[in-house]
């Protein structure tokens, strides 16, 4: 059977990955698991046998953690496995939690369900950031690890540092214990984040506000809609009217105050995501702390946008290493910083216009 490691060799053969040690020790391990997956699943039932433990990677971002997960995850051939971004996945979850209102133990309830058609859950970017959300997981992650679900995860933080002075701080502790205990925690010490030198295409982030600034995010929308398109109206989304600037069959263009200034959540960006290939931003200001909502919101836009594969074209106040440079949301918004880079290569960017032709 080809291994991992094999895979991983194959691909720096095709130029489509450099070498990097950091990475093999990663490698080994979930190709352990993935045997181990292999193996369990071919047993009868009956002869049951002990928990697999999964994996959790962190490390700094741009290493090649969701790189590594997302071929770990496409390698290994099962039928019950699930691939989410982390805030997608507890989205859903609170979902189910509405749905199950009046239930006694809705959370050991939906932690079952789930157990029934996945045996392998896949997280990228876990991060803890909300109350609400971590008050969820103390019991989903015990309730799915005691019905046999493996999780593999990747994060910027370790299990010990996820929700950091956050409130009833205690009451999450016990998922932090079950993280440690049912998943081997892996650290990718890689030095280079790959995401700041990849081939740049057309500039998804503009700087200074300025009219030459405007005339550009004007041409990138024309170019992507050619068609007459719409101008200041609304849109509904999650039964709420957004406003925006110009809007066409691929591509919307907000305000930034219009998307981030006010209360809004990930399933909105989502739902946005999944309509529009391109999502254009202007007026993004330096933000500090004074704007804290908008920095989470932003970051939020970001990791959904990201994730679904959506082309961000945004105009700041500030180049994007001056965006955001001291607050208390710091080390989290590093990976917002990067994927923005990232947005910005010719891989990047073909991945969009291939959604496009889709």
């Amino acid at each position: 059977m080809t291994t991992l490691p094999d895979y991983y060799q194959q691909a720096i053969q095709n130029h489509d990955i450099r070498y990097d040690a950091a990475q093999l020790p990663i490698l080994i391990a979930l190709e352990k698991l993935r045997g181990q997956l292999t193996q369990i699943w071919r047993r009868p039932r009956w002869l049951g046998g002990k928990p697999i433990q999964g994996v959790y990677i962190h490390g700094a971002v741009g290493r090649g953690k969701t790189f590594l997960m997302d071929m770990f995850y496409e390698k290994t051939h099962l039928v019950q496995k699930k691939r989410y971004h982390f805030h997608y996945f507890m989205q859903q979850i609170d979902l189910k939690l509405r749905k199950k209102q009046g239930h006694i133990n809705p959370i050991q309830l939906i932690a079952y369900e789930f157990s029934q058609t996945t045996k392998l859950l896949c997280l990228d970017e876990f991060m803890v950031d909300d109350v609400a959300y971590a008050m969820i997981l103390s019991d989903l992650l015990q309730a799915l690890f005691s019905y046999g679900v493996v999780l593999v995860a990747t994060s910027n933080t370790l299990p010990d540092d996820l929700y950091p002075n956050g409130v009833q701080r205690a009451r999450f502790l016990p998922a932090i214990q079950a993280i440690k205990h049912f998943c081997a925690v892996l650290t990718l010490a890689a030095t280079h984040d790959y995401r700041l030198n990849r081939p740049k295409s057309y500039s998804a982030y503009l700087t200074p506000f300025s009219c030459a600034t405007t005339k550009t995010m004007l041409r990138f929308f024309h170019h992507q809609a050619p068609k007459p398109s719409q101008r200041k109206k609304t849109i509904e989304i999650q039964k709420r009217a957004i406003d925006y600037l110009r809007r066409a069959s691929h591509i919307i263009w907000f305000d930034f105050a219009s998307l981030c200034a006010l209360p809004r959540c990930q399933l909105d960006y989502l739902e946005l995501a999944n309509q529009f290939a391109f999502i254009m931003v202007s007026g993004i200001p330096q933000l500090d702390d004074r704007q804290i909502t908008s920095v989470l919101l932003l970051m939020h836009l970001v990791d959904v946008a990201y994730d679904q594969g959506v082309q961000l074209v945004v105009s700041a106040a500030v180049e994007l290493d001056a965006l955001y440079v001291e607050g208390r949301l710091m080390k989290a918004f590093r990976r917002t910083k990067s994927r923005l880079y990232e947005m910005q290569s010719a891989a990047y960017q073909a991945r969009v216009e291939l959604r496009c032709l889709t």
